[in-house]
């Protein structure tokens, strides 16, 4: 059994373990609860639904995931070659850690959170990660810039997408040789470069 302060934490972890694995719609409270060493009354004291306990499992997920590292790289020193290219081996690296079963869960909780009016954080992460690339790009002089964030975002995700449907027939050659297409496309006509 965890310890009392940590019991939340247990649970949330245990919650984007199963959900990440089984998907929310198939994952039963009782099975988090068991999974994170608790009682299924411990699970609702600490949140009113499954689907709360979900919104807090993935906000941990993008926290993890995108969020911190994403902060790091926009707010480096590095030139605005390196974060776009920083931020594609971010996406490249997270999407062959992680199975396609994190971004099934990303997009079914992001579904029922929106059926219940609260998926605003989700697209909250979104428009804070689209403003700041859009500010790095337009500092670097980027034409577009907005509109080429928007890009490196669509990119960023269809990455991932391609990884977990193709894996292994993109060879590591493969996709180094994306990342300097993306880093270029993106870049393309910039002032001074």
């Amino acid at each position: 059994m965890p310890k009392r302060g940590s019991a939340r934490e247990a649970v949330v972890e245990a919650a984007l373990r199963l959900f990440s694995r089984d998907s929310y719609s198939r994952v039963s409270v009782e099975e988090v609860a068991s999974e994170a060493g608790v009682s299924k009354g411990a699970v609702f004291h600490y949140f009113k639904s499954k689907l709360e306990l979900a919104e807090e499992a993935l906000k941990l997920l993008l926290a993890r995931l995108v969020t911190t590292p994403f902060r790091r790289i926009v707010n480096s020193e590095a030139s605005v070659e390196e974060k776009v290219r920083a931020l594609l081996d971010l996406s490249l690296e997270v999407s062959s850690k992680y199975n396609a079963r994190r971004l099934s869960f990303l997009i079914e909780v992001f579904r029922e959170l929106e059926r219940a009016g609260r998926g605003a954080f989700i697209r909250s992460v979104y428009r804070s990660a689209l403003e700041d690339l859009a500010r790095i790009l337009e500092e670097a002089g980027v034409p577009n810039a907005r509109a080429r964030a928007v890009l490196l975002l669509a990119i960023l995700d269809g990455l991932g997408v391609q990884i977990s449907i193709l894996g292994d027939e993109l060879s590591p050659d493969l996709l180094g040789k994306v990342r300097e297409e993306a880093a270029e496309v993106i870049l393309c006509g910039r002032a001074g470069g």
